[in-house]
């Protein structure tokens, strides 16, 4: 049972077998040959219908393996906690029961089963670290789905089946152990790279007379009250006065940490201070 719950977990879903309804990581290179062959679909359906419905067959079967992979995953954890506690169970209950020297070593045998237990446990992450990546897996997932739906707006000779068929590659990485440990890894080397041009700027800040810095302060706070979705437009339109390139993923804390850097560069005395604050007065209603 022991060596049972010790076994290797999978990390990522079975991969979609050929003679499914779509094969290997869908669409194969066959449709795609045969779909820029044709000029409409079956059925007379335009290219874009057909391409999205190659598409939806893909990703059914994807979620479909998807699916089996997570249960498994619960079943696994499941599996390995109830073996161990049944398995302990028997051998205090054997203790109880046995003469004394069998006991001793019924007893012993029991904590190694449950010290075995912890570390199976604990140690290959089922209890604590496995949700996590579960969630980063569906947000990962979901992230590329949305990329998929979105492209399939463009006519098919713009979003190619040779391009969803890498979209739909990307969807089942996002599904896999070792994709949510890489963007968990990236997240935080983001959060740490944030961190340290924070710290940086502590030491590179311009210094500016009283008044002027009580102004900016006010104004770097006004931005930090920035938190909430509906005010990302708001954001939006400062970092775009400010002329500050904001990458389209980048979440509220990252477009914040950018504008505050750069009004830090930007304002190095009064003049530059009255400047930025009749640049964004129109924007936040506010004069600082």
């Amino acid at each position: 049972m022991l060596l049972a719950g010790c076994a290797s977990i999978q990390g990522a879903p079975e991969p979609i077998v050929p003679g499914s309804v779509v094969a290997d990581a869908c669409p194969s290179d066959a449709t795609v040959t045969t779909f820029d062959t044709q000029a409409s679909g079956p059925g007379g359906i335009t290219k874009a219908q057909w391409r999205d419905a190659i598409i939806g067959a893909c990703i059914g079967e994807v979620d479909g393996q998807y699916s089996k992979f997570v249960t498994d995953l619960h079943e696994q954890s499941v599996s390995v906690d109830l073996g161990v506690d049944l398995l302990s169970l028997g051998l205090t209950g054997g203790a109880a029961i046995a003469g004394k020297t069998v006991a001793n070593a019924l007893s012993a045998a029991s904590t190694g089963v449950i010290g075995a237990g912890a570390a199976i446990n604990k140690d290959a992450f089922y209890t604590q670290t496995m949700p996590a990546l579960v969630a980063q897996m569906n947000a990962s997932r979901a992230a590329v789905y949305k990329n998929i739906r979105v492209s399939e707006q463009s006519d098919a000779t713009v979003y190619t089946l040779v391009d969803a068929q890498r979209d739909i590659r990307d969807y089942e990485a996002a599904g896999t152990i070792d994709g949510a440990v890489s963007a968990i890894t990236a997240t935080a080397q983001q959060s740490k790279t944030m961190s340290d041009d924070e710290v940086q700027a502590l030491f590179v800040s311009n210094i500016v007379d009283v008044s002027t810095q009580a102004r900016k302060v006010k104004l770097a706070q006004y931005v930090k009250s920035l938190t909430n979705t509906t005010d990302k437009p708001v954001l939006d339109r400062i970092a775009a006065a400010l002329s500050v390139t904001i990458a389209p993923t980048a979440d509220l804390p990252a477009e914040r940490h950018a504008i505050l850097v750069q009004l830090d560069k930007q304002i190095v005395d009064q003049p530059s201070m009255d400047n930025v604050s009749a640049l964004l007065s129109p924007i936040t209603n506010q004069v600082f």
